[in-house]
């Protein structure tokens, strides 16, 4: 089933408090730079649970249970994997520093010297706001060196926490395994205090993701569950 292509991408990754999260569920279309919808996704976020559901693969990230439910919507299959941590939760509740965002992105920042060799990753928000999808977002540009990577627009009143960087990172997928996976995994880990990212600029792929739909609200317990009628895969 497909979920085997993807079980690889999810590596060992360090779990720390985060604010308080907000319950909401937004549907997501991503298109080219001239506008062409490439695909859609819907996310939902309620406590230390996020599911998402990209194409015919649906995923439920679940930190209370360490673990992750895939579903393979074509098929009908379902089955599950554990989150490993090595240990990474209680290192990083005993090292501030290393657990705060700043000390994620110079970690980040590391990563990017040895990938391409000069320059550093550099976040900058702008007093520049925009109500996207009913919901007033902060501009962030990120830079590798002079080189501007990405426009973010995050809305800080739906903060997030590692359930959404560990998701993300999911979704990251069919990007080159290794180091260039794991610099997105590492953004996404740095810049969660800024709050949901409701439309991305991505200049280095020539993709936008924006949120269309926004609903606040807990989901309904069912939602975290395998649906009814997908039976476990062998």
């Amino acid at each position: 089933m497909p979920v085997a292509r993807v079980r690889a991408s999810l590596l060992a990754v360090a779990f720390v408090a985060g604010p308080a999260l907000a319950d909401f569920q937004v549907q997501e279309v991503r298109s080219d730079t001239k506008g062409k919808v490439l695909g859609e996704r819907t996310v939902v976020l309620s406590e230390s649970r996020m599911r998402i559901d990209d194409g015919d693969l649906g995923f439920v990230v679940d930190l209370s249970a360490d673990k992750v439910l895939w579903l393979d919507h074509r098929a009908k299959l379902w089955t599950e994997t554990p989150l490993e941590d090595n240990k990474a939760r209680e290192l990083m509740a005993r090292d501030p520093e290393t657990a705060g965002w700043a000390g994620r992105l110079g970690t980040l920042n590391a990563l990017e010297a040895e990938m391409e060799g000069t320059g550093r990753l550099r976040y900058v928000t702008t007093n520049e706001t925009r109500q996207i999808a009913g919901v007033v977002a902060r501009k962030t540009d990120v830079f590798l060196g002079s080189r501007k990577l990405r426009e973010r627009w995050s809305a800080e009143s739906l903060p997030t926490d590692d359930v959404f960087s560990i998701a993300m990172k999911l979704i990251e997928r069919d990007l080159a395994a290794g180091l260039t996976q794991d610099r997105y995994f590492l953004e996404f880990q740095a810049t969660q205090h800024l709050g949901y990212p409701v439309l991305i600029r991505d200049f280095e792929r020539g993709v936008v993701v924006e949120v269309k739909e926004f609903k606040r609200g807990p989901a309904a317990p069912a939602v975290f569950k395998v649906p009814a009628g997908y039976r476990k895969s062998d």
